[in-house]
C-alpha cells in the first residue's frame, strides 16, 4: 500500500509541477489545445490521488466519535477553494496575466505539499488478506454495486462533480464570453 502522506505530497507536487509548466508555456506563448487537455488530465489525476489519500487519512487523526464532523469539515475545506479559487484566479488573470495565475497556483500546491510533509502521520500496518490495490478497488466497486444505499450515495457524489460543478465553476468563463462577449475582467 502507498502511504496517504506520500500520495498527498505526490499529488500536490505533480499539481505544482504541471501548474508551473503551464504558466511557463503561457508566458512563452506555446500553449496548444492538446497541451491544455494534458494539463487537465494530469492535474485531475493528481487531485484524485491526493483527495483519496486525504479522505482515507481522516480516521488516522480523528476519534471515531468525531468522524462525521471531520468529514463535513473536510468537505467544506475541499469545496470552499473550488468556489473561491476561480474568482481569485480571474482577478489574477486580469491584474497580472494567466501565466502568473498558474505560477501562483503552483506555489500554493507546493506549499500544500510542504504543509503535509510537516504533519506526523501515524504508522500504518498492513492488513493480511487484502490483496493488491487493484483487487481491493474491484471489491469496493462490487460492494457499491451490490448495496443499494451505498450505490445511491455514490451516484449522488458522482453527479455533482460531473454536471453541476462544471456548469457553475469551470464553464462560467465560457458562458460570460458567449453571452456577454467579455473576458476575465467581466467576471
Amino acid at each position: 500500500r502507498s502511504s496517504p502522506k506520500l500520495l498527498s505530497i505526490g499529488g500536490s507536487l505533480v499539481s505544482a509541477a504541471i501548474s508551473f509548466a503551464l504558466g511557463a508555456a503561457l508566458a512563452a506563448d506555446r500553449v496548444t489545445v492538446p497541451w491544455l487537455f494534458a494539463f487537465v488530465l494530469v492535474s485531475g489525476g493528481a487531485r484524485m490521488f491526493e483527495g483519496a489519500a486525504r479522505h482515507a487519512s481522516i480516521l488516522d487523526f480523528v476519534p471515531r466519535a468525531h468522524v462525521a464532523n471531520a468529514v463535513a469539515w473536510n468537505g467544506i475545506a475541499f469545496s470552499l477553494p473550488r468556489t473561491l479559487g476561480p474568482a481569485v484566479a480571474g482577478y489574477l488573470i486580469v491584474w497580472v496575466g494567466a501565466s502568473v495565475s498558474f505560477v501562483v497556483q503552483g506555489i500554493a500546491c507546493a506549499l500544500a505539499a510542504w504543509n503535509v510533509l510537516r504533519i506526523p502521520f501515524p504508522a500504518r500496518h498492513a492488513r493480511h488478506g487484502e490483496g493488491s490495490a487493484w483487487t481491493t478497488m474491484v471489491h469496493g466497486f462490487r460492494f457499491v454495486l451490490r448495496d443499494r444505499l451505498v450505490r445511491a450515495v455514490s451516484f449522488m457524489a458522482l453527479v455533482q462533480p460531473l454536471f453541476l460543478i462544471s456548469i457553475f465553476g469551470t464553464l462560467m468563463p465560457v458562458f460570460v464570453k458567449g453571452e456577454f462577449g467579455a473576458g476575465a475582467d467581466m467576471l
